[in-house]
């Protein structure tokens, strides 16, 4: 702070307003005191009405990345006011185990510098060639077309992409090297070759009979499955005994069994929420979700920017072999947001053990839902800020107010969005009940706070047509902020793509094994039968160009759970399997789309015969 500000009382000294009292002198601790006893005294004055500290602003660390302000995710989880604390590192090594990643992408290979090994030890499942070799490029597709995604590349750009270089996205970590371990496939990827990537990490003897130049101290795993693998928890524990903290993605299945690596004990275990800090209508809950962080949406866009809410981040596509970025929607998005910041934290305390660094993020994590803890939130929203505090850093001493999200746009539809309403300051932030205005029709929007949340309402009736817009401001002891709203009265436009065809998918091969069609006046409602007891990937999409195969380049298209990452639904021979819901989109640009790696010609719509 710097000087005090005062309101008098009118009349009380001659005339109302502000006066600053400047306060100097060569100690900034002792200018400070100073400056809070003026405050003390004025304020026990009966003339002035308040009197309070003329608080600096800074600007917060914000990166010059092209497509930063489309990175809706770092701003909902505080990090630019993080990156004031830290941005990371040297010292600090983060490990991404999964499909490898793209070294020669211009955002990302400069920061791969941890070391790389390919764990994968079947040629096939590989598709490089070989087995477990020292390099984890991500080779994507095969001349057959099975596909190991680019996943990987994905996950760390969120860790680690290249920042503040004036291209391309930021990652939550700017400094620390990245260790990249292979061990998804075309076919994902075995519990012992994890395992054996999970010690190589940790320093830790392993198959590979390699170990790195320097251990990892944080490893990321978005991966999963639901089958509980001793090797696979035998290593998580030696890697923890190491010292390396593990984070892991809770899935995707909307389901509150326990996922494994994430439910192992000790594993930061990450959920997913969406623009409005929603749960995210994919990702898995119950008891053993420790946190959770922005993984997406991208099926909406209430944020108007244009573009589906999911996670952007670096990507690579096969068809042309270039770097490009995309959106993505997943656990798998969230759990690296989480793996970056216990990065940060252990950049400003590198003497925090695992134990801590997951008792800190538990502890310091943003309420949602019911109070307290509980089963769709965990512990709450990941807060970097009062992570990086409570692990040692040092944050402005002053409350500071953050909104989770600055625009909502209701669309035709919607009537109620939940802010996230946190301290990303200092002290204890005290906020007013909270003020809204509409540009016309009258009182429409409504906005209540209760405890860390905003809750936003539209009422639509008896408005006529049109395009509304209104705000709601929040006034506090940390400065004020204003969420800009925008809702449509009349009937909404529905994108109507014709015939969708739902297709059955054998998992290894891509090949159709059933199909079926819908279109919106039967609701998109679709059943497939019969199909025999296995495992299929769901996919549905449109063939515009009537070449037989869907999801061609324009073209609708989706996969179950979410399109970038699909997953196997298991069909037995004396059950019905429902519920199989997921969303079908078109893409929206070239380079930032959410679309998956695809054979090139699309799904066949009809088995081959």
């Amino acid at each position: 702070s710097h000087g005090v500000s005062l309101l008098t009382r009118p009349g009380a000294l001659g005339r109302s307003g502000f006066a600053l009292l400047e306060v100097k002198g060569e100690a900034l601790a002792a200018a400070r005191r100073d400056t809070l006893d003026w405050v003390e005294r004025l304020n026990g004055d009966p003339r002035v009405l308040y009197a309070e500290p003329n608080y600096l602003y800074q600007p917060f660390r914000v990166p010059n990345d092209e497509f930063f302000p489309l990175q809706w995710h770092y701003a909902a989880m505080k990090l630019p006011q993080a990156w004031d604390i830290t941005r990371g590192s040297a010292d600090v090594v983060v490990a991404v185990i999964d499909s490898g990643a793209k070294f020669d992408h211009p955002d990302l290979g400069p920061r791969l510098t941890g070391g790389q090994f390919d764990f994968i030890g079947d040629a096939l499942n590989a598709l490089d060639g070989d087995g477990m070799d020292a390099d984890a490029d991500d080779p994507g597709d095969d001349p057959a077309r099975l596909t190991s995604s680019y996943h990987g590349t994905h996950v760390a750009g969120t860790v680690g992409a290249a920042s503040d270089n004036s291209g391309g996205v930021a990652g939550v970590n700017w400094v620390s090297p990245l260790m990249t371990l292979r061990v998804l496939g075309a076919q994902g990827g075995t519990s012992f070759d994890i395992a054996q990537s999970v010690l190589y990490a940790a320093g830790l003897a392993n198959a590979s009979q390699q170990i790195p130049a320097r251990a990892a101290d944080v490893i990321n795993m978005s991966l999963g499955g639901f089958s509980r693998s001793q090797t696979l928890a035998d290593a998580v524990a030696a890697a923890q005994g190491q010292g390396a903290v593990v984070v892991a993605a809770a899935g995707n299945e909307n389901t509150d069994r326990m996922a494994f690596p994430a439910s192992f004990d000790g594993v930061v275990s990450v959920g997913a929420t969406d623009l409005t800090g929603g749960r995210a209508s994919y990702s898995n809950f119950g008891p053993r979700i420790d946190v959770v962080a922005t993984g997406g949406d991208v099926g909406d866009d209430l944020n108007g920017d244009g573009f589906g809410d999911g996670v952007l981040s670096t990507l690579w596509r096969q068809a042309d072999d270039q770097p490009l970025f995309q959106f993505y929607e997943g656990t798998s998005m969230a759990s690296p947001h989480v793996a970056g910041i216990a990065s940060l934290m252990l950049s400003v305390n590198p003497a925090l053990s695992p134990v801590q660094v997951r008792q800190l993020l538990r502890d310091t994590a943003v309420d949602l839902g019911d109070p307290g803890e509980d089963d769709v939130f965990g512990a709450g929203l990941a807060d970097p800020v009062a992570a990086l505090v409570a692990a040692g850093g040092q944050a402005p001493a002053e409350p500071l107010l953050a909104l989770s999200v600055s625009n909502l746009d209701f669309g035709f539809t919607n009537t109620q969005f939940n802010v996230v309403v946190s301290n990303a300051g200092g002290g204890q932030l005290q906020v007013q009940e909270p003020a809204v205005e509409t540009d016309a029709g009258g009182g429409w929007l409504t906005a209540v706070l209760s405890l860390n949340t905003l809750f936003v309402q539209v009422d639509r009736q008896g408005l006529a047509d049109g395009a509304y817009t209104g705000r709601v401001r929040l006034d506090s002891n940390g400065g004020d902020a204003m969420l800009e709203v925008r809702m449509d009265v009349g009937t909404a436009p529905v994108p109507d793509p014709g015939e969708l065809f739902v297709l059955a998918l054998d998992p290894f091969t891509l090949e159709t094994e059933l199909s079926t069609s819908t279109n919106a006046q039967a609701g998109f409602r679709y059943r497939l039968v019969p199909l025999p007891a296995g495992g299929y990937l769901i996919a549905a999409g449109t063939d515009s160009d009537s070449d037989g195969f869907i999801c061609d380049e324009g073209e609708f298209c989706g996969l179950f759970p979410v399109s970038n990452e699909p997953l196997p639904v298991e069909v037995r021979g004396d059950a019905v399997s429902s519920g199989i819901d997921f969303t079908v989109r078109e893409p929206q640009l070239p380079g930032a789309s959410a679309a998956p790696e695809i054979p090139a010609e699309g799904f066949r719509i009809g088995p081959r015969r």
